[in-house]
């Protein structure tokens, strides 16, 4: 039987097939997308802190994401923010001409934190970001194989629903993640687009 389901129809089987358990409880047949109109100009503007620096940057990156303060600047905004035993870098890709948007952005999270290590601007056309994403650009890889990969990530998207939340870490938690990055121990990624609210992923 071919069922359409969504948030108002059979919003159960919509829960579960967005990550309700650890199996799969439908086959889907058929994703319906809905399309924006791409950009002309990517832009990312990336900050980069030493390490000692990761309790400050990870605060105000939340303080910023949960209030909607960057909610409310642009819907052309992607933001992401790495922190490992090296490092901890932030992101910030902007999608459109109209600059003024990423340099309030970045301006809002230099406010009140340290200077950064390193501070790096670059911009290219919309079709170069995605093949580079993809990895497109790159001739010695098998193009057929990444371009199968990508067109199921919806898939895992879905799926892979109860690795997130959209709350933002308590101080204690990330006393305690921040402690075994130190030590070389995994790595925190946490990932804002205001297309789809909060994406966080550990």
């Amino acid at each position: 039987e071919l069922l359409t389901i969504n948030e108002t129809h059979e919003p159960d089987l919509y829960w579960a097939l967005r990550g309700g358990g650890g199996g799969l409880f439908v086959i889907v047949t058929e994703f319906k997308i809905r399309l924006v109109k791409a950009p002309t100009l990517t832009t990312q503007y990336s900050l980069v802190w030493h390490p000692n620096a990761s309790k400050l940057v990870i605060q105000r990156y939340q303080l910023l994401m949960f209030n909607n303060t960057i909610f409310n600047l642009s819907n052309d905004l992607f933001l992401s923010m790495n922190v490992n035993h090296l490092e901890i870098r932030i992101s910030i890709t902007y999608f459109g001409i109209e600059l003024d948007v990423l340099k309030r952005t970045v301006a809002l999270f230099l406010e009140t934190l340290p200077t950064p290590n390193e501070t790096k601007i670059h911009s290219e056309d919309w079709l170069t970001f995605v093949y580079d994403g993809l990895g497109l650009s790159n001739s010695n890889v098998d193009h057929r194989h990444l371009l199968l990969k990508n067109s199921t990530m919806p898939t895992y998207c879905f799926k892979a629903k109860h690795l997130f939340f959209d709350k933002p870490i308590s101080d204690h938690s990330l006393d305690e993640f921040l402690n075994r990055i130190s030590l070389g121990i995994g790595e925190l990624y946490i990932t804002f687009n205001p297309w789809d609210g909060h994406i966080h992923t550990i």
